[in-house]
């Protein structure tokens, strides 16, 4: 199963649903994506530098759906832990994945870290950060 903004309620309900088909729930594959999450030595600068491209990004596909059947609102606030988009220290990086890897238990995940026309040499800066002290902590 790959989801995006897997829960541990969805978790429970994935392995519920192996038992019913006589299937050992260890054997189903969870992998979930993150779909924005950028690590930053100033976190809070950093939100404010990428969340107009996330919000763009976001309704841009929000605006393509809602042409065949309008029902889905634009994105209007990124704080909604709702839409998934965290900037993070290394140390609260490590904390995140880590809490949530207790809660579902995962054989990978997939981050985006970086939205559509943030720049390149930036983000390249948060990959690398990302990669540096947020990876080897996550055994």
């Amino acid at each position: 199963m790959v989801a995006t903004g897997l829960t541990a309620q969805l978790y429970g309900m994935y392995r519920a649903e192996l038992e019913k088909e006589n299937r050992h729930p260890d054997e189903g594959l969870m992998w979930n994506s993150f779909r924005w999450l950028i690590v930053s030595d100033t976190p809070e600068a950093t939100f404010k530098q990428v969340a107009p491209h996330v919000a763009d990004w976001v309704n841009y596909y929000v605006d393509w759906g809602n042409t065949a059947m309008p029902r889905v609102a634009r994105l209007d606030d990124l704080h909604d832990p709702v839409h998934s988009f965290r900037v993070l220290s290394p140390q609260q990086a490590v904390e995140y994945i880590g809490e949530y890897l207790d809660a579902v238990p995962c054989h990978g995940i997939t981050i985006n870290l970086v939205p559509p026309t943030y720049p390149i040499e930036r983000a390249k800066d948060h990959a690398a950060l990302f990669l540096d002290k947020v990876v080897p902590q996550l055994g």
